[in-house]
């Protein structure tokens, strides 16, 4: 599936809502409908390796993008 909510990214990646919120903050890319938050899987991949190549924290952000 191409679309997914924040709940499905969540469950995906292992991660939080407020981690998730912290990342839009950031540049995570998304669009909304109504209160729903709604992310592109290919989009948030692309995000995800490109945070790879700037930070330290590289090797969490390998892993994230590889469970898309």
């Amino acid at each position: 599936r191409g679309i997914m909510t924040t709940g499905e990214l969540t469950s995906i990646l292992g991660i939080s809502p407020s981690t998730i919120k912290n990342w839009i903050a950031q540049g995570l890319p998304f669009e909304r409908t109504g209160y729903t938050y709604n992310f592109d899987i290919l989009k948030v991949k692309i995000w995800l390796m490109e945070r790879q190549a700037d930070s330290k924290f590289a090797p969490f952000y390998k892993i994230l993008a590889d469970k898309i």
